[in-house]
């Protein structure tokens, strides 16, 4: 999960979580409140698909425009049941994480899986960040794969915790970036990157619709195109990285396409880091980028997931 960092006036002394695919640390003390939302979940990793879910054609695909039908195979899926998909992938992410965190932290008989859910999807992004846009995942404009977000989901339940290391960091990375691609071709409207087809930005959004154009490169200007500004930018798909830039800025005026930092360097979120890690020191003062992270650095996340 990657979320904006708090100042560092407000970091000290916080117990903080951090999502193992989507990053920068997640404010779980008395601030946890605001992050939280009400949705309570299974921590079954692999729960059994909605019932108004069709299955999906044979490539694992289900596209979400229902007048254009799927290209891969020809049949055809409504934007209610994909939706329904992707909010099921959503919620099975979380259940992964927080089952492997709870193993982390010694399986409590207290552990409060709703608790740390609820806080998962309500910073969710990264990779995802465009689907927190409400006319995005019934939109008709992208693209869902079952068979990768089954791997995603399951890479993200077995990465090993409480540390882990900036090559098992894009194992994950690798296996979910394609689990939503856009199907919106170059020149046509969109309202999220994640809208436009793989390698492409949706750009110049004006009351929130914009164009599917080519993506930034090094030393160009750039936008975020989403209302979030954490990780989707004009420099990579949706802010997956695959180019080795991110956008230096965040006002959509003054950002530049820049190369990922090395380790070492401050950052404020994981996807500025080559290793896709950027981690807070022990008060939550200062943040750099890492090879490695232990997830329970901070003390007080077990026992924050452990009490009601």
């Amino acid at each position: 999960m990657t979320l904006p960092r708090p100042t560092s006036s407000s970091l000290v002394g916080l117990p903080r979580v951090r999502a193992v695919l989507f990053g920068a640390a997640l404010a779980v003390g008395g601030g946890a409140s605001a992050l939280a939302c009400s949705q309570e979940v299974s921590l079954d990793p692999f729960p059994e698909p909605p019932a108004d879910a069709a299955t999906p054609p044979s490539d694992g695909f289900v596209n979400l425009d229902p007048d254009a039908g799927d290209a891969r195979t020809g049949t055809d899926a409504s934007a209610t049941q994909v939706a329904a998909s992707v909010n099921d992938f959503l919620t099975r992410q979380a259940a992964a994480f927080c089952g492997a965190l709870k193993t982390a932290c010694g399986a409590p008989a207290t552990w409060q899986a709703g608790k740390c859910s609820s806080i998962y999807l309500a910073g969710f992004s990264n990779l995802f960040e465009d689907l927190q846009i409400p006319s995005v995942t019934g939109g008709g404009r992208i693209a869902f794969s079952k068979a990768e977000a089954d791997a995603c989901v399951q890479k993200i339940g077995s990465v090993p915790l409480p540390t882990r290391t900036a090559a098992q960091q894009a194992a994950i990375v690798d296996a979910c970036r394609n689990v939503v691609v856009g199907t919106q071709q170059l020149g046509k409207p969109c309202a999220a990157n994640i809208e436009c087809v793989p390698g492409n930005a949706c750009k110049s959004i004006t009351n929130g619709v914009g164009t599917c154009a080519s993506l930034d490169v090094e030393g160009a200007s750039c936008e975020y195109p989403t209302p979030f500004k954490r990780r989707s930018n004009t420099c990579s798909y949706h802010g997956n990285g695959e180019t080795g830039l991110f956008c230096s800025n965040t006002d959509n005026v003054s950002g530049k396409c820049t190369k990922f930092q090395v380790n070492g360097t401050a950052c404020s979120f994981d996807t500025q880091c080559a290793s896709n890690l950027c981690a807070p020191n022990a008060t939550f003062t200062t943040a750099t980028c890492v090879d490695s992270y232990n997830e329970l650095t901070a003390n007080g996340t077990c026992g924050f997931f452990t009490t009601p």
